[in-house]
């Protein structure tokens, strides 16, 4: 869109044609010269420069019939967590590294045994955390 855009001003400006004429102001009056009969093209950059609208994420251009929009898109990023988890760890920099405790259900299952609606261990001790929903039987006809 750069581009489109600085095409357009050395059209509007002639360019080409001041550059191999390299006529160049000496004072002041070649400069009100200058300016008078350039006033149109310099009220027409202008106007360019105002359709032309710049941010951090987008380029905005304003025609009479719509608008030309060239968005900038974030970059995406594709993680191996194992090896930034490495990284990280080689870096020290814990503080990025989320650590989650989760209990080991499978194995908790075979050590505990199911006594009046409550999970309890060996030991008799209830445990915490856990809730016996019972359910009803299932009854099937296969044929």
């Amino acid at each position: 869109m750069e581009n489109i855009m600085l095409d357009i001003l050395d059209e509007v400006l002639d360019t080409e044609k001041t550059e191999k004429e390299e006529w160049k102001i000496k004072n002041d009056e070649e400069a009100d010269w200058w300016i008078e009969i350039h006033e149109e093209k310099l009220v027409e950059v202008r106007r360019l420069r105002m359709q032309l609208k710049k941010t951090k994420t987008m380029m905005k251009y304003r025609l009479p019939s719509g608008e030309l929009v060239k968005k900038f898109k974030a970059p995406e990023f594709k993680r191996n967590n194992d090896k930034l988890v490495k990284w990280l760890e080689d870096n020290q920099m814990d503080e990025y590294i989320e650590v989650k405790k989760q209990p080991k259900w499978k194995e908790l299952k075979k050590a505990v045994k199911v006594i009046n609606g409550a999970v309890v261990t060996e030991d008799g001790e209830i445990v915490e955390g856990v809730e016996v929903v019972e359910r009803a039987p299932e009854f099937k006809v296969e044929v």
